[in-house]
């Protein structure tokens, strides 16, 4: 492995810093989302500027897409659907107050579309219906930000990172606790399951991993 690899290649187009960074399904385009409340999609070839969408007065700190590449979830203060042809513009829907006024710090999805998990600065998990936003259901399970979220690939649990320095694994149907991490001394900043939702994986200010 080449110890000092090249830059093949670099954007600047937002005038603010870069919060949250997808590919789409069919590798083909990355999408950046910006404190200057701009969406933008890339074509990874040519590295030109293929979309862009203004999301008014929110700043975009996460992005997640559906499974099938058909809808893009993008969160701030609030929480949109966009129809994924961004140069569009095109909401779908938006409920802006999931969170109480708070950030909302992470996001996943269930691989069967239905249903949205966000993680916010305040603690809290908010589970929805992705398909319209109703019957929100809100639970705390960290007393600090939760700052990563990651699926299992059965789409069964969803494991989630905090500042409180423990991670927390949850059903996604149900919201049930599952089970809680204390093994970290410091804020917990990464959280992933392994390809065959066996293992979980953490990472740390504390250095451990």
């Amino acid at each position: 492995t080449d110890p000092h690899p090249a830059v093949v290649r670099k954007w600047t187009a937002h005038s603010g810093p870069v919060f949250a960074l997808l590919p789409t399904r069919d590798g083909e385009h990355i999408i950046s989302a910006s404190r200057d409340r701009t969406i933008k999609e890339w074509s990874i070839g040519n590295g030109r500027e293929t979309g862009s969408f203004n999301n008014g007065s929110e700043a975009i700190t996460q992005l997640a897409l559906s499974k099938d590449g058909g809808k893009l979830f993008i969160a701030g203060t609030g929480m949109s659907v966009m129809d994924l042809a961004i140069k569009r513009g095109e909401k779908i829907a938006t409920d802006g107050g999931l969170t109480d006024g708070g950030v909302i710090t992470a996001l996943g999805i269930s691989v069967d579309n239905l249903h949205l998990g966000l993680g916010t600065s305040s603690g809290n998990f908010v589970k929805i219906d992705a398909s319209d936003f109703v019957r929100p259901e809100k639970l705390t399970f960290h007393r600090g930000t939760v700052t990563a979220m990651s699926v299992s690939p059965d789409t069964l649990h969803l494991a989630a990172s905090s500042e409180d320095t423990s991670i927390t694994v949850w059903n996604f149907a149900s919201g049930r606790l599952v089970h809680r991490f204390e093994g970290h001394s410091s804020r917990v900043w990464g959280v992933a399951f392994s390809e065959n939702g066996g293992e979980l994986y953490s990472a740390s200010e504390d250095s451990t991993v």
